[in-house]
């Protein structure tokens, strides 16, 4: 199969393109076909690059025929056809000048059709269908000739519920929310940090929607079960833009319903955080209430201390990754201190894990290996503890609610010990 492609290859390279253009919609069908069967990697990739060839050549009345062909095939209603349509739109969005804005607008309404309609669970065509929207509202989130197909998309991402969150996250779920996030990503960074905010930006415009993304972006990282650096990188950048947000304007991060704000539970350790808006001491009221849910939510799973698996590590890491960046992107103090005593209490429990792992169960082999995401988890705690240091007003202060901190968590624990 891989000498058949290349020698097709071959003929779209060196064929005079006046003979190319009468053979070049015989040629594209068997070539798109093969995509959506094809079980080897090597050779998929192979045809995608035959296609990407053969695409960049077409012309006239050849080019407008395959155009024509894909949206045929985006209508249907036969789902290996829309596979097809949807891997063959990310390659044409690839081949520079091939789909004028009327075509990706044409593409991107049934597209996103599918996805908010699906009625079925193949969730590898509904990944694709989600690839190729991606490639088709590339650079184009702000496009108002474009808005009510994005209109119908985010909400379908913000707010729909189609894949029921249970741990452990299946490696097909785990691809379809990384898509998810990165999508969502596409449109939040669109979204400036205090001041006014763009009218056609559904999040910034819908209430709850930020929360929305907040929520399920937070749950998602709290039930996987792997090592997967992709989903844990979009959630990262995904989250601490959302914070950046948040943080310049509170009511972005309001839930649609007033009574919507969940228990975040608490950590391992018995730790309460306390009623919603308060700090965990309990000695002053936050006025920030989205954001600082978002920041007890993220300590809550940098806290989890269930198991001592690999994976467990990596989402305990993921969310001082979160924390680090937000804090790292502030220059002013006051501006996160109301969140600090929250802070604190994860550092708390990543230094005791870092000075003495055995009373943790940590096995030696993740100690001595500096690539686990163990040692990641100590070093992204040793940055906030480093960051907090330099940049408190009071350092003494620190030491003594990082003491306070440590000693509340002992008494939690004893508390929880069932009596001889």
């Amino acid at each position: 199969r891989l000498a058949a492609l290349s020698f097709i290859g071959g003929i779209i390279e060196r064929f005079p393109l006046e003979q190319l253009m009468t053979e070049a919609e015989f040629l594209f069908v068997p070539l798109v076909s093969s995509l959506s069967s094809e079980q080897d990697s090597q050779v998929r990739e192979t045809a995608v690059q035959v296609v990407t060839k053969l695409l960049s050549k077409v012309q006239d009345r050849p080019k407008s025929l395959i155009l024509v062909m894909i949206k045929a095939w985006w209508n249907s209603t036969n789902p290996s056809l829309r596979q097809v349509s949807a891997q063959v739109t990310s390659i044409a969005c690839g081949v520079q000048g091939l789909l004028d804005l009327s075509t990706r607008k044409s593409y991107l309404d049934a597209a996103v059709g599918f996805v908010v309609d699906a009625k079925s669970k193949n969730l590898v065509v509904l990944r694709d269908v989600l690839l190729s929207i991606q490639a088709l509202i590339q650079n184009l989130n702000d496009d108002l000739s474009m808005q009510d197909s994005l209109t119908h998309l985010w909400r379908y991402l913000c707010f729909q519920r189609d894949y029921i969150l249970e741990a452990p996250l299946s490696p097909a779920i785990i691809e379809l929310q990384t898509i998810r996030y990165q999508l969502l990503w596409q449109h939040v960074q669109h979204i400036p940090v205090g001041g006014d905010h763009h009218e056609n930006s559904f999040v910034s415009s819908t209430p709850g929607a930020l929360r929305e993304i907040m929520r399920h972006s937070c749950q998602t990282l709290d039930l996987m079960d792997v090592v997967n650096e992709s989903l844990g990188s979009i959630l990262s950048e995904l989250l601490v833009r959302v914070m950046d947000i948040v943080n310049a304007t509170p009511s972005l991060g309001k839930p649609k319903e007033s009574g919507e704000l969940e228990n975040d539970g608490s950590s391992d350790d018995g730790h309460s955080f306390a009623a919603e808006g308060e700090r965990p001491n309990g000695d002053s009221t936050v006025k920030n209430v989205p954001l600082h849910w978002l920041v007890r939510r993220l300590v809550g799973i940098s806290t989890r201390r269930k198991d001592v698996k690999e994976s467990t590590f990596f989402k305990r890491a993921v969310a001082f990754r979160i924390l680090a960046m937000f804090l790292k992107s502030k220059s002013d103090y006051q501006s996160v201190a109301a969140y600090i005593p929250t802070i604190v209490h994860t550092v708390v429990i990543a230094k005791e894990s870092q000075s003495d792992p055995a009373q943790t169960g940590i096995p030696q082999s993740m100690i001595d290996n500096q690539d686990s995401s163990y040692h990641a988890m100590v070093m992204l705690s040793d940055s906030i503890h480093m960051w907090i240091l330099d940049h408190s007003i009071n350092p003494n202060a620190y030491y003594q609610l990082y003491a306070e901190t440590k000693d509340s968590i002992l008494v939690a624990r004893r508390q929880r010990k069932p009596a001889p």
